[in-house]
């Protein structure tokens, strides 16, 4: 298993030589202990440009160490500096995500009512000040960063008065302990239960990432392939029999058949969101959405063609997300890819496809009618409200 090493960002004020030395020390701690540290003194050079170190080191890091001296308090919540600066783009990042825990205020004060800056006084922090009490506080701080707490939440249990007649799943859902005892034809019936089930999938990826276990991640992948391919592959042949004809038809078959790849695009997702450069690569995840295994390449068009609306689904979900955590250059990346898609016979980049970038046939080929589709999906798609938090924050992502 590849070990993950967290990368955190310092931020402080360069109140006094000795100061200054006292955080390349704490830097040169963590760096022993497994922890990868951006800091000015090692990686800012003269000709560097010093907002743009900043907004990157703020951005990119998993978590960032606000070292909170009386001093740089006051800059901070004066705007003062270039801790002003810094502390301008951690509140821009907490308004988006009140939730996040990235940011990790570290006293150093003789004070005994310690202060914090504003943006961050409400939020538990770790306490160096005192050097008999420095390694105790320390080895807190590197647990968390390391997501190792010294005491772990027990698992959680069954329910005991649950009751479970695999006879009559169709008829009556329950949210299953394990993934995959839910088969995926069931869920396509009962889309609210789905939902549920796709929560599940989210909160799974976010714990594998949160212990970094790669080989762990790859088996939840694959085993969301294999389900998506066996869903889409079956809505496929139910509407094949039924064929809907106009497009007050067709739309939320359409929904339907995007909603089936729900369990690999939550994965997905949350590998986007945590920010970790082995798990935000979604190249891959293309051709699991145009190239869906047994796909019947002969039929109706607009059935043959799904995986283009797929992967216009997909694309806005990614970007949207992409925006939501800052991390626009992944975006980019997806979009100026080469992709080889169906009946098109050689590579061109992802953006320059009419169908996935916003004109997919099964939304009626329209702009208007795919982008109104997508964002008010939230409305079917309740998971969604697990990474973006509620409609409205996610309407403005996308």
């Amino acid at each position: 298993m590849e070990e993950i090493n967290p990368l955190v960002f310092i931020s402080y004020s360069h109140d006094t030589s000795d100061h200054k030395k006292w955080v390349a020390d704490l830097a040169s701690k963590l760096l022993e202990n497994g922890i990868d540290v951006m800091l000015d003194q090692w990686d800012l050079g003269y000709g560097d440009d010093v907002p743009k170190f900043m907004e990157k080191g703020v951005t990119d890091a998993n978590r960032v160490l606000m070292i909170c001296t009386e001093p740089y308090v006051h800059k901070a919540n004066d705007g003062q500096g270039g801790v002003g600066y810094e502390a301008m783009i951690v509140t821009g990042e907490i308004v988006r995500n009140l939730g996040t825990s990235k940011f990790i205020p570290i006293i150093k004060q003789d004070s005994k009512s310690p202060l914090l800056p504003t943006s961050v006084n409400t939020r538990l922090y770790i306490n160096l000040s005192k050097i008999e009490d420095f390694e105790t506080e320390f080895e807190k701080l590197l647990r968390d960063l390391h997501k190792n707490p010294a005491v772990k939440k027990p698992s959680l249990g069954a329910n005991p008065y649950r009751t479970n007649s695999k006879s009559n799943k169709a008829a009556s859902l329950e949210p299953a302990v394990e993934l995959a005892e839910t088969s995926s034809v069931t869920k396509m019936l009962v889309p609210s239960d789905y939902n549920t089930e796709i929560v599940n999938y989210y909160e799974n990826a976010r714990n594998t990432l949160a212990s970094g276990d790669l080989v762990e991640w790859r088996k939840l992948i694959f085993s969301a392939k294999k389900e998506v391919h066996e869903a889409i592959n079956a809505w496929r042949s139910q509407h094949e029999a039924t064929s809907p004809s106009t497009w007050q038809e067709i739309l939320p078959v359409a929904v339907t058949g995007a909603e089936t790849y729900s369990p690999l695009i939550a994965i997905a997702l949350a590998g986007v969101e945590s920010g970790q450069a082995k798990f935000n690569n979604q190249r891959a995840i293309l051709d699991d959405i145009l190239y869906p295994s047994n796909w019947n390449k002969g039929g109706r068009t607009i059935l043959v063609d799904f995986p283009t609306t797929l992967a216009f689904v997909y694309q806005g979900l990614h970007g949207a997300t992409c925006l939501a955590t800052g991390q626009l250059d992944i975006a980019f990346k997806l979009i100026t890819a080469s992709i080889e898609f169906p009946n098109y016979g050689e590579s061109i980049s992802f953006w320059r496809h009419h169908g996935v970038m916003g004109w997919p046939e099964a939304f009626e080929g329209k702009c208007t009618t795919a982008w109104s589709t997508l964002s008010n999906i939230t409305t079917q798609w309740s998971w969604l409200n697990s990474i973006f938090g509620d409609a409205n924050e996610f309407k403005a992502s996308l």
